[in-house]
C-alpha cells in the first residue's frame, strides 16, 4: 500500500510516501523526494518501521543499487552496534553511505530492499518534489536497467516518452518491462508493441492486454521496474511532470 501527500511550503513543494515491504524477500523501492535545495537523498533519510539492523550484513537489511554499465550491484547494510554510528554501510568497504555519496543519490533512483524476517514493514520517504518539468533516464541497451519515476505520481507506462528504444509485434523482438511482486516472488511483464493489430503501446506478456486496461489508474506511487532495452548503445526514458 502506498500513499502520498503534497504540500506547499514557501516556494518548495514537499511530500511523503509510505511503501509497504515484504520481509524475507526482495522489494523494489525508490525515493522520489530530495532534500530541500539538492534534489538528492541519503539512505539515512528513509524512516523504517519493523526493519532489521545488525552488526554485519549477515543479519541486517540490505539495499542493492544495480549498475547496468558493469552488470554489478553496489550494496549497503543497515548497521547498529558499538563500533560506529547507526546507519547504512557499504557491503564491501564498510564505508558509510554518506561518505560514499556526500551529495546523495538523485531522487528517482531505484533499488532493491531486502528486508530480514517475516511479515511486513514500511519505509517512509519525504522531502522536496522534483521541480523540473521532466526527468530523463539513460538506459544501457542490451541489459537490464532498474528504473523508477522521479515524481510522486501513479506510474503510466504509456505516458513515458521513449527515444532510441525498440518496439515490435511480439515480446520476442521488443523492449520489455518487468514488475517484481515480492508476495508471489514472480514478475509481471509488458512489451512495447508496434504493429497492425492494435494501438502502439505496452502490452501484457502473458495475456496481451494493454497496460492501460490492466491498470487504468496506473501503478502505485514509487513503483520501480526492470527495463530490458534491445540492441546496443543507449536509449532514454523521459518522465514528464
Amino acid at each position: 500500500m502506498c500513499g502520498s501527500l503534497l504540500a506547499v511550503e514557501s516556494a518548495n513543494i514537499v511530500g511523503y510516501n509510505t511503501a509497504e515491504l515484504t520481509k524475507g524477500n526482495y522489494n523494489t523501492m525508490t525515493v522520489q523526494f530530495g532534500n530541500v535545495g539538492t534534489g538528492t537523498f541519503s539512505l539515512n533519510d528513509i524512516k523504517t518501521d519493523n526493519m532489521t539492523a545488525g552488526e554485519s550484513s549477515d543479519d541486517a537489511d540490505l539495499v542493492q543499487f544495480w549498475n547496468p554499465a558493469t552488470s554489478a550491484y553496489e550494496a549497503y547494510y543497515l548497521y547498529s552496534g558499538p563500533d560506529a554510528d547507526d546507519g547504512w554501510y557499504n557491503f564491501e568497504t564498510d564505508e558509510s553511505f554518506d561518505d560514499d555519496y556526500p551529495t546523495g543519490k538523485p531522487a528517482g533512483t531505484a533499488f532493491w530492499y531486502i528486508a530480514r524476517g517475516t511479515g511486513t514493514g514500511t519505509g517512509l520517504t519525504s522531502g522536496e518534489v522534483e521541480s523540473a518539468d521532466d526527468v530523463t533516464v539513460t538506459l544501457t541497451k542490451g541489459n537490464y536497467n532498474l528504473v523508477a519515476s522521479a515524481y510522486p505520481v501513479a506510474l503510466d507506462l504509456n505516458a513515458m516518452v521513449c527515444t532510441g528504444l525498440t518496439a515490435g509485434e511480439s515480446s520476442d523482438d521488443a523492449d520489455l518491462i518487468q514488475f517484481w511482486n515480492p508476495t508471489t516472488s514472480a514478475y509481471e511483464a509488458y512489451y512495447l508493441y508496434s504493429g497492425p493489430d492494435a494501438d502502439d503501446g505496452w502490452y501484457n506478456f502473458e495475456t496481451d492486454e494493454a497496460f492501460a486496461d490492466d491498470y487504468p489508474d496506473g501503478k502505485p506511487v514509487g513503483t520501480a521496474f526492470w527495463y530490458i532495452a534491445r540492441g546496443t548503445g543507449t536509449g532514454t526514458i523521459k518522465f514528464v511532470k
